[in-house]
Formats: C-alpha cells, structure tokens, sequence
C-alpha cells in the first residue's frame, strides 16, 4: 500500500484517538507510516543500495505485476505480528509503546488487505511463519 494511503488512513484514526489519549495519538499517526522504511532496509540488504525510488520501483513493480513468488520472499522486520505485540506488551513499559503498537498493526491490517487486494490471497504477516517456512531468498 502507497505511503500516503497509510498516512491519510492513520491520521483519521488519530484524530478517533485525541479525544481519549491527547498528543499520544500523533505516535498512532506516525507509526501507521514510518514503519515502511523497512522495505528500503531489506532492498539494501538485496541490494547494497539506499535509493529510495529504485526500491519504490522495485516493490511498487511486485505489486503492479502481481508477483506472488517475489512478495512472499520478502520479510519487512517492522511488519509483523510479533513485532506489534512486543509494542503492546511495552505499553506496561511506557504507554507509548501501546500506541506504537496501534498505528503499527493498523499498518499491517491495511498491507495484508492490500495484498489480498493484489494477490488474491492472504499473505500472514508473521515472522514466525516466514522462518519456518523458509523462503529461497533471491
């Protein structure tokens, strides 16, 4: 899903939020888009290069030619299931984290809703079952 769908989608939540949790609702709106900078971490990994238009090209073109076999070999750290439930389990740390936790699995539901969308299937946003299925990385 594009940048700016997350943002527009995450500041509406946000403004849900204000009423209840005040300034704590702009990390709701920030973490509902600033997690996808681990697509740009995973391209460097690829490949060694941090040009954000070539690794926008690169994913914007899996989607665009609905490459199930490329999509699913990719793993993003920040999107995932697990990663959001230590955000939850954090907010007994510091609140913030709980509302980390928010954007970030509103992130999630909004890619997997995306990639059915696409790919005409659900593609599970779980590290645990991206490493034991073991995808053959490229």
């Amino acid at each position: 899903m594009k940048v700016v769908t997350h943002a527009i989608i995450s500041f509406i939540l946000a403004l849900v939020f204000y009423p209840i949790v005040g300034l704590y609702s702009t990390i709701i709106f920030f973490s509902g888009f600033i997690f996808d900078v681990d697509h740009l971490i995973w391209y460097y990994i690829h490949y060694k290069s941090l040009n954000i238009t070539k690794c926008w090209e690169y994913c914007n073109g899996i989607g665009s030619h609905r490459d199930t076999k490329r999509m699913v070999r990719m793993f993003f750290v920040f999107h995932n299931w697990e990663f959001i439930l230590v955000m939850l389990l954090g907010g007994f740390l510091w609140e913030g984290f709980l509302f980390i936790g928010i954007g970030a699995g509103l992130h999630l539901l909004l890619d997997i809703y995306d990639r059915y969308r696409i790919f005409g299937v659900v593609i599970p946003g779980s590290a645990i079952h991206y490493f034991l299925t073991k995808p053959k990385h490229f």
